[in-house]
């Protein structure tokens, strides 16, 4: 099992986005914070220009950096939700169809069964009034058609995707 798999994952996405904004404006104000303390601690000439220099640099940068980690690391998760519901979706597609399969050819066996039964039925009726005899013919030929429409059906199925 993956490490991430086992981490609770499910609000992340928002909690990164909450975050892509509170820690780079956390990181700017701390520094802004700690250059402003240098700057009244040192009390030089020259404090106001270095406050407004360093304030700049790591107060930009550092936070910066930081959003667009996260924000890398949002759509790396994003994506990752992504393949994996298309893996879950992809699986049950072939899981369906393998079962359409399995039942379209039990089906089919049956269908086929049923119409050997009836024509041998049909062989063996010589005192069957007429209208039953075509009764059976008809549901014979009804049977054929069906068996046929099923393998129809079955080989468009069996094509290879493109």
């Amino acid at each position: 099992m993956d490490y991430l798999d086992r981490l609770n994952l499910t609000l992340t996405p928002e909690r990164i986005s909450r975050l892509k904004w509170i820690l780079p404006l956390g990181m700017a104000a701390i520094v802004i914070g700690i250059e402003f303390a240098q700057m009244v601690w040192i009390a030089s000439p020259g404090a106001l220009i270095e406050f407004v220099a360093d304030g700049l640099v790591y107060g930009t940068f550092g936070p910066v950096l930081v959003f667009w980690l996260l924000d890398v690391l949002q759509r790396w998760l994003a994506e990752r939700e992504t393949s994996a519901l298309q893996a879950r979706l992809l699986a049950r597609a072939r899981e369906h169809l393998h079962d359409n399969q399995s039942l379209s050819d039990s089906t089919l066996q049956s269908l086929f069964a049923t119409s050997l039964y009836i024509n041998d039925v049909h062989d063996h009726v010589g005192d069957l009034p007429p209208e039953a005899v075509a009764q059976l013919e008809a549901a014979h030929d009804s049977l054929d058609a069906a068996i046929t429409g099923l393998r129809e059906h079955l080989l468009k199925i069996d094509r290879p995707l493109r």
